[in-house]
């Protein structure tokens, strides 16, 4: 009798990353199932050729992947039969600010959007993954984001930080509460709010205790950039998501404001995630440990890519050589993660390349 390969219940597989990372599960041959907020997400993923090809090969057939539809992911319970059965989860679901200038959600809703919303969704995991009667999570993923522990003003080029620390696995910042002045502050602040309300239920006695058999992983990226499997057209790419930021450089686009000097390529935040499940345990007595994703990068190194692999592009005024992008250095180290997960992060320029890549031909395809 063959035993069941594990099944690991994930959120957000309709986005960029989730995606990926939902993809790196099924080529891992886990059994997945995908928490989406509607019948119409299911059909984005089921019919997608890369999901098909991956199920069709499976030795499960369509039933290694499954659904749950979740409307209100805050809802309290919204998880209480999604994780059933469900040996690991991997939470990617979260609200997102926009690239493109225009508003997500009036000023007014930032805290409870990206914010509150999002604290209870994560904790809400939590909680079902605690009360199941089968005990059967054994560890759950949680997506989180570099700007979850360097303080906000470090993002701002302030001259008031000190840019010669060191930030980690290891760096925590206090949760904070708005107003907020943008979209990107309150996404900063939901994230910090998410990690310490995870990182101080999962190690309270009182709420852990017998009732839960699982761990906690915590995976906190830099700007994530790569091929965007979802996308289906060069002005989608260009308007939305991370991406789009990079994009833009690589079209002209000229900055002042200097952007953080971390990143890392998409597809290994995904390898990370999968990587993650069979982790060893954190050494200390915490129910919980962090993976830094990043690396350093220089902004600008982009446009000298776009010079040196993509002339003729240029030439032909698809692509262009004078943008210009100013980079803050901050110190984020995700040397940890490759050593105990045995993963090398490609460089910058990988990243670099897929997205033109993509762009390019997207526009082919037009």
């Amino acid at each position: 009798m063959t035993t069941a390969q594990p099944l690991v219940l994930i959120t957000g597989a309709t986005g960029f990353l989730g995606f990926l990372t939902l993809l790196e599960l099924l080529r891992s041959g886990y059994r997945v199932r995908a928490a989406v907020r509607s019948e119409d997400k299911i059909d984005k993923i089921r019919t997608h050729p890369l999901v098909s090809a991956l199920t069709s090969q499976s030795p499960a057939g369509e039933a290694s992947l499954s659904f749950n539809v979740i409307p209100d992911l805050a809802a309290p319970g919204a998880f209480d039969w999604a994780v059933q059965g469900a040996n690991y989860v991997i939470h990617l679901a979260a609200p997102v600010p926009s690239f493109s200038g225009a508003a997500t959600v009036p000023p007014e809703q930032y805290e409870q959007y990206f914010v509150q919303d999002a604290v209870q969704a994560a904790l809400g995991i939590l909680k079902s993954s605690a009360e199941t009667e089968e005990a059967s999570v054994k560890r759950i993923i949680l997506t989180s984001s570099a700007v979850a522990v360097i303080p906000f003003a470090y993002l701002g080029a302030s001259p008031e930080v000190d840019y010669s620390v060191l930030f980690g696995p290891e760096s925590r910042q206090p949760t904070r509460s708005g107003p907020f002045g943008s979209e990107i502050e309150a996404y900063s602040a939901g994230k910090t709010a998410v990690l310490n309300a995870v990182e101080e239920w999962v190690d309270s006695d009182a709420q852990l205790g017998e009732r839960a058999s699982f761990d906690i992983v915590s995976v906190l990226s830099g700007w994530t950039f790569g091929r965007d499997e979802l996308v289906r057209s060069a002005e989608e790419l260009r308007t939305k998501g991370t991406n789009s930021v990079l994009l833009g450089l690589l079209l002209g686009n000229k900055s002042e404001w200097p952007f953080n000097g971390n990143a890392v390529l998409a597809a290994d935040v995904a390898r990370v995630h999968v990587l993650s499940l069979n982790a060893p345990q954190a050494p200390s007595k915490s129910h919980s440990q962090t993976f830094v994703t990043s690396t350093p990068i220089v902004w600008e190194d982009a446009v000298e890519v776009v010079r040196s692999e993509f002339a003729a592009d240029v030439e032909a005024g698809r692509l262009s050589v004078d943008g210009k992008q100013p980079t803050q250095p901050i110190h984020f180290d995700g040397s940890k993660t490759e050593k105990v997960l045995g993963i090398k992060f490609a460089p910058f320029h990988e990243a670099v390349r897929q997205v033109a890549g993509q762009y390019l031909e997207l526009l082919d395809q037009a």
